[in-house]
């Protein structure tokens, strides 16, 4: 949604970023693949070509590179990425909290984000219910 703003580094930075929050409960889901795929093709790259750095490294680079608000878009589209399956256990939590940490956004901000991500999901799902009838 908010990705294809982003330049050929970042890219590849953010795809490595998915790779790694897709894995961080130890389990990839089907429909964390499909979003991955649909965040290589938004970013216009190969899954293959994303960064291969850890988070840790990743994030660092984001600094350097991203501004506040690109920077923001970045951890909105990973906490998605990560409530894709409607589930988010504490591993993911955990790699949630060390993302925002490394990149300087507030725990506050991160929680009105998936509030707003989860009210979006439930207002898409109900469409559907209503477009199913």
């Amino acid at each position: 949604m908010f990705l294809r703003a982003l330049n050929n580094i970042e890219k590849e930075l953010v795809l490595g970023l998915a790779i790694h929050a897709v894995n961080a409960d130890k389990k990839i889901e089907e429909k964390e693949k499909m979003c991955l795929e649909l965040y290589a093709d938004e970013l216009g790259i190969n899954l293959s070509d994303a960064s291969k750095l850890s988070v840790i490294d990743i994030c660092k680079q984001l600094k350097e590179k991203s501004d506040e608000k690109q920077i923001n878009k970045i951890v909105f589209e990973i906490a998605a990425l990560m409530l894709v399956d409607f589930e988010y256990d504490e591993n993911e939590k955990e790699f949630m909290n060390t993302l925002i940490d490394e990149l300087g956004v507030s725990s506050s901000k991160l929680e009105k984000m998936i509030d707003y991500i989860r009210e979006y999901m439930n207002v898409v799902n109900k469409i559907n219910v209503l477009l199913e009838k």
